[in-house]
């Protein structure tokens, strides 16, 4: 194993060698320091981030081609109310998982039939589930740490409000952000999560 802090999108590594992970699933706990936490806070545009941490399980499938990663997350972040600006505690706790493959030395069967069903016109490009058309393990390694807060970043609420504070016309609208966390994928995830119930009871 090869921990490390890499000049990442988030600022939080924890590297794990593909060749170390045998039959028997390999399991770990992660808890994000300091400077790691100090990175996710202006990330993320947070107050604060008490802690952050990760129960991780890694194990073979698919005759040891599939490297297959869950575990669960747990946070203690404060934001800031888009309305008021008062401190919002709050708790996240998220379940998460990824397939990782070397695509060099295997392809998905699933992944290979559609692309030539897609070549031929047969049917349009699907959509393929993480397990059909696993991340790709670079450099013989997976970021563990970068996969949780991957999904860290689709479990905080984009629009946290402070208890007995109402939802309000306008309070959806973009904040002033720095220009690399719009740049992150998962920020288009986001769209698809429920906006705030309020907002749905007033249509």
């Amino acid at each position: 194993m090869k921990k490390k802090h890499e000049e990442n999108s988030f600022g939080w590594s924890y590297l794990i060698k593909a060749e170390d992970i045998e039959k028997t699933p390999f399991r770990m706990s992660l808890s994000a320091d300091q400077a790691a936490r100090d990175s996710l806070v202006t990330f993320f545009d947070l107050i604060s981030m008490e802690s952050f941490t990760a129960d991780i399980s890694v194990s073979r499938e698919h005759g040891g081609f599939l490297l297959h990663v869950k575990g669960t997350l747990c946070a203690d972040i404060v934001q800031s109310c888009v309305v008021s600006g008062e401190p919002v505690p709050v708790r996240i706790e998220e379940p998460f998982e990824a397939f990782y493959s070397d695509p060099k030395q295997a392809v998905s069967f699933a992944k290979a039939k559609n692309e030539i069903y897609v070549s031929y016109g047969f049917i349009e490009t699907p959509v393929l589930n993480e397990k059909e058309d696993p991340e790709p393990i670079v450099n013989g390694q997976i970021d563990v740490a970068d996969l949780a807060c991957q999904y860290l970043s689709l479990s905080i609420d984009p629009y946290p409000h402070a208890p007995d504070i109402k939802y309000e016309k306008g309070d959806d609208e973009p904040r002033a952000t720095p220009s690399h966390i719009r740049q992150n994928p998962f920020q288009a995830l986001k769209a698809l999560k429920e906006r705030p119930k309020d907002k749905q009871e007033k249509k």
